[in-house]
């Protein structure tokens, strides 16, 4: 921890003898004023160190261009503002420390130059899309690090302890929120870094997730569309559908990192209000199963799209190869996503009125122009350069790179762009598009269809594997193998404590009906022990109700077996004829009849006859109305036990 000490003059009060009164001061026990001609010098030293740091942090300061690209710079920065802050503190308590404290100005002026230094650059910098966010936390972090620097100059220039005790508290409070600010670019940064981690696009799904995972810490695969469902409502105001919550979180999870999160929320909220408003013609549209289908369609290219774009990131402003790819992506969503996703809007505003067949046919360009004319839908899109679009489409030598520019060489669309700024419209026209997406899927999903929906995401479909790992992580279970064969699902675990039967059941839900049991293979502290679980057993015991603890526990036991030995046997067995019978009994259940039928069937398999006899004997005792004559046999007590039924 870093200690700042001020001192101040001293002398001893006149009038009461005080000898820590301060100079310059009023005397705080007896309020003697100070002489007219007092100056606490210490006081007066710190203020005038005070103003040249004040005046060196506000100066503009001379932007000198960075040599490293800009997606680099973003994690400079971030370095850059926590060394500055460490070095203004660290300055501060040297400077306290001097044989005369706050004499030398050569310890902090060069700090708070660095952090002047570091606004300018931040601010000369255009925020663009797919770093925006991250520039925008960073410029944050910036400005409550001179919040912190104001703060502390305050309190070396107050006149007494208790005022520059009040600043100092200031400066703690902006100190803990410039803490929680890194930790929020931080989780931006991991989160962007999983999504643009190297690999190929078989890997998409995991990294979202570590994304997912990154960027709301905590987070159940179980718990996404419950949260996303939530979120997607308080932005629009519209219900949620069952799967719009994982769409939305998904899509807020890009627009989180790589796009515009407030623009993405008011374009969902826009899109949404506007098929809430226009619900009769919206259902018109969408009645057409060829518009259902190009909405499935662009479902999953917008997607993949999406996916490859954040792979792109890294090298897409210095690698022509990358900057091609990213033209193609362009060109895929401009005419395969955009054009049937604002086509549906444009016919439900009214901003279009012929058939949705002959719309579609129009070149996408025109769609564009017609929704960018409407003002009802002008907002809906960003990003939108029909010349990328056609740059493309007239193959390769219709542009090139020249230093930090995109040439493009065709007749109606000759001009240079920055290559930021072609990345920053690609991002723009995504955000636009996954806005669109969610808001029109779930709409039609409200009105009952479910063929809009694709039957296979691509590389965001997940594996049955995949989502077995995911939820094993969500328990914080790591397991050394899965095996998903056609009737066993097996899992490999170590030092896994109890229950095990648990992980089973959270896993049954995700299981093909062919699958017929569950084997759980623990090894602890060197010994391996396998548990099988019959699924049928398990479903049973998922239905019965949980206030019925011991029958939902004599259920699960009956289906499991530990290394090939049935755990309902011997002592648990008797446990088990004790906890039904004694039930059956001092209620008098003729209802719970068929359980002590069940429980019977099962001593005498496993032959213990005098298990089963005991069981029989109180059928016949509910039957004959001598219930409680029954129960006062000794074995029921003998034989329950506290814990008896504990499930693996």
């Amino acid at each position: 921890m870093v200690v700042i000490k001020l001192s101040y003059d001293k002398i001893r009060c006149g009038r009461c003898g005080d000898p820590e009164r301060i100079y310059g001061l009023p005397c705080v026990t007896c309020g003697a004023p100070a002489g007219p001609s007092e100056v606490n010098q210490q006081v007066q030293r710190r203020k005038r160190l005070g103003a040249k740091l004040r005046s060196a942090l506000t100066a503009d300061s001379q932007v000198v261009p960075e040599p490293e690209p800009l997606y680099a710079l973003v994690s400079t920065f971030r370095q850059r503002i926590g060394d500055e802050f460490d070095q203004f503190l660290n300055g501060l308590a040297q400077a306290s420390s001097m044989a005369e404290p706050f004499s030398d100005e050569s310890v902090l002026v060069p700090a708070v130059r660095r952090i002047a230094e570091t606004r300018a650059k931040l601010r000369s910098i255009d925020g663009r899309r797919p770093l925006l966010v991250q520039l925008e936390i960073l410029r944050r972090l910036n400005h409550q690090t001179e919040g912190i620097c104001k703060s502390y100059l305050a309190a070396l220039e107050a006149s007494s302890p208790i005022e520059a005790q009040r600043h100092a508290e200031k400066a703690q409070s902006e100190i803990d929120q410039l803490t929680d600010g890194l930790a929020v670019f931080n989780r931006t940064r991991s989160a962007a870094d999983a999504l643009e981690g190297e690999g190929d696009l078989g890997g998409t799904l995991e990294r979202l997730f570590e994304a997912l995972r990154e960027l709301y810490p905590g987070l159940k695969m179980t718990e996404l569309d419950t949260l996303g469902r939530a979120r997607f409502s308080e932005i629009t105001g519209v219900e949620a559908v069952l799967g719009t919550g994982t769409a939305t979180l998904g899509a807020e999870l890009a627009a989180a990192v790589h796009l515009d999160p407030k623009r993405f929320r008011r374009v969902l909220g826009l899109v949404a209000g506007l098929m809430h408003d226009n619900q009769e013609a919206f259902a018109a549209v969408v009645s057409d199963e060829h518009v259902r289908r190009d909405v499935r369609g662009a479902t999953t290219l917008a997607l993949e799209a999406y996916a490859q774009l954040a792979l792109l990131i890294p090298s897409a402003p210095t690698e022509e190869a990358a900057f091609r790819q990213i033209i193609k992506l362009y060109k895929n969503l401009f005419e395969d996503v955009m054009a049937p996703l604002v086509a549906v809007m444009l016919l439900t505003t009214g901003t279009a009125t012929k058939p949705y067949g002959k719309l579609i046919s129009e070149d996408a360009a025109d769609i564009a122009r017609r929704a960018l004319a409407a003002d009802r839908l002008k907002y809906t899109l960003a990003g939108v350069q029909p010349g990328y679009r056609n740059a493309e489409s007239h193959g390769g030598n219709s542009y090139h790179l020249e230093g930090g520019e995109a040439v493009f060489e065709l007749r109606a669309f000759g001009t240079r762009v920055a290559i930021d700024v072609v990345v920053d419209d690609c991002f723009a026209l995504v955000e636009s598009l996954l806005a669109l997406q969610v808001a029109i899927n779930n709409e039609i999903s409200l009105l009952g269809y479910d063929d809009h929906q694709p039957d296979d995401l691509g590389y965001f479909q997940p594996s049955k594997q995949q989502l077995v790992e995911f939820l094993l992580r969500d328990q914080h279970i790591v397991a050394d193998g899965v095996d998903l064969s056609l009737e066993v699902w097996t899992l490999r675990l170590r030092e896994q404590p109890a229950p095990l039967l648990a992980i089973a059941g959270g896993l049954d839900g995700q299981a093909p009906d062919a699958v017929r049991r569950f084997v759980v293979e623990n090894v602890v502290s060197g010994l391996r022990q396998v548990l099988e679980i019959d699924r049928a057993a398990l479903q049973e015991m998922l239905s019965i109700d949980e206030g019925e603890r011991a029958w939902r526990s004599i259920v699960a036991l009956a289906g499991c077996q530990l290394d090939g030995r049935p755990l309902l046997d011997g002592g648990t067995l008797r446990c088990a004829v004790a906890a039904v019978g004694i039930e059956a009994l001092i209620g008098n259940r003729l209802d719970r009849i068929p359980r002590l039928r069940r429980v019977r069937e099962l001593a005498a398999r496993s032959g213990d006859g005098e298990a089963a006899g005991l069981l029989v004997a109180a059928i016949r005792g509910l039957r004959d109305d001598r219930a409680l004559e029954v129960a006062r046999r000794p074995e029921w007590q003998a034989w329950l036990k506290r814990d008896g039924l504990t499930l693996p």
